[in-house]
């Protein structure tokens, strides 16, 4: 399932509302045969962390620009797009790049889409996108009309999955978890800046990596971590509000994303961008 940005929040309750279902569109994953022709500002690569201010001082859009996100996209870089009901075309934002490769794979089967690459941006800038209004793609549907162009995230299928699991076993009443489930673990902090955090994972297995870490240097921590799921693009609208708790948890980018991206640097893609628009390079 896709899924759109919730709309935002006024008053913080970690309880309650961390655990609520996101609203917005779905849509069943298929392959992308249109490409978009309207310009969008190039996306860059990931970039390093920033030294300066200390890590809870950043802004909300300065901390998820440090976390990767992927697209499906030809080799001018211009976005493949999901055909949905006749009226928008789709561009898919993946949190997985595992996921991204997937898609990837079952396009370079076709002849059409041979030059199919994953492209990476930051995830500051993917909001950006999913966040606009539709936008004119460039592509008629079968009436003559133009079709608009719309992006949605596309949550990390592992982490659905374990995010599905404990919500089975607590009979929350809900069949399964929809969102972008990101993971944290009663009693585990981590320590960046002369600071103590509270990590949030995209990885169940980084959460449980750490957790294990942590037991190796303290025998009385409990062999299994107490893990709440939560939904990432609600915690983004709250994190926007700079409430103090808010500013106490750290993102923590799942360790596949950045391996991918530390190949993507040095290998031939580095500096590679995604725009709309093949003839712009800026």
């Amino acid at each position: 399932n896709c899924v759109s940005s919730a709309p935002s929040s006024s008053r913080f309750d970690w309880s309650s509302r961390l655990g609520s279902i996101i609203g917005g569109s779905l849509l069943a994953a298929s392959i992308c045969t249109s490409i978009s022709q309207t310009q969008l500002p190039s996306l860059s690569l990931v970039p390093t962390a920033q030294a300066g201010s200390k890590y809870s001082q950043k802004s909300a859009h300065e901390k998820v620009a440090q976390i990767a996100v992927f697209a499906v996209t030809n080799a001018s870089g211009q976005p493949y797009l999901a055909n949905t009901d006749g009226v928008n075309q789709v561009g898919l934002i993946y949190f997985s790049v595992d996921d991204a490769a997937k898609m990837q794979a079952d396009m370079l089967k076709n002849p059409s889409t041979s030059d199919a690459k994953i492209f990476s941006m930051t995830l500051d800038k993917a909001f950006d996108m999913v966040r606009s209004p539709p936008q004119p793609s460039g592509i008629r549907g079968p009436n003559g009309k133009e079709l608009s162009m719309v992006f949605r995230f596309f949550p990390c299928s592992e982490s659905v999955r374990h995010a599905n699991d404990p919500l089975k076993k607590l009979k929350m009443g809900l069949k399964q978890f929809e969102g972008v489930p990101v993971f944290t673990a009663k009693g585990l902090t981590i320590r960046k800046g002369g600071e103590t955090l509270k990590p949030v994972f995209f990885s169940m297995e980084d959460l449980l990596t750490a957790w294990n870490r942590l037991r190796s240097t303290s025998p009385n921590v409990p062999a299994r971590p107490a893990v709440e799921v939560e939904d990432f693009l609600r915690l983004f609208e709250l994190m926007e509000t700079n409430e103090d708790e808010l500013n106490k948890i750290a993102l923590v980018p799942s360790t596949k994303s950045v391996e991918f991206i530390k190949q993507m640097k040095s290998g031939p893609q580095g500096t590679a961008r995604m725009h709309m628009n093949p003839n712009n390079s800026d």
